[in-house]
């Protein structure tokens, strides 16, 4: 639906965009982003992220170049490779995890109550 709207240029102008501007999904406009921000400067000990970037193919290597450490949230159907070059379903990959490697947090609440989540660690590099 997004792209679509990208395509018409006279829909762009009219929304204020200047000519040229392109569509770009948000794990590539992310990757801009903390590119851009590295550059210039910044020079954090981590980055975090919701599962949209989790699930990009582009932002972690932008901080695996840099040797910053990061945590994105992925669902249980992504399919991370874990360190033993196996690729799996994050949902199967975690079946292993023992009862204390598990942490559960609340994010606060949401519209629906309160929101937990279930971490576990499992090492995608070695």
């Amino acid at each position: 639906m997004q792209r679509e709207r990208f395509a018409d240029p006279g829909r762009m102008r009219a929304a204020g965009f200047p000519d040229g501007h392109a569509f770009a999904a948000k794990g590539r406009i992310a990757r801009d982003q903390a590119g851009r921000a590295l550059d210039a400067g910044l020079d954090p000990a981590w980055a975090t992220g919701d599962e949209v970037h989790g699930r990009s193919s582009e932002l972690p290597g932008v901080f695996e170049q840099r040797g910053i450490r990061y945590l994105f949230a992925i669902g249980r159907d992504f399919q991370p490779t874990t360190c033993g070059r196996v690729k799996m379903r994050a949902g199967q990959a975690l079946h292993p995890v023992e009862a204390r490697g598990w942490n559960c947090r609340s994010c606060g609440n949401g519209p629906k109550g309160r929101r937990p989540y279930h971490r576990a660690w499992i090492a995608t590099a070695c």
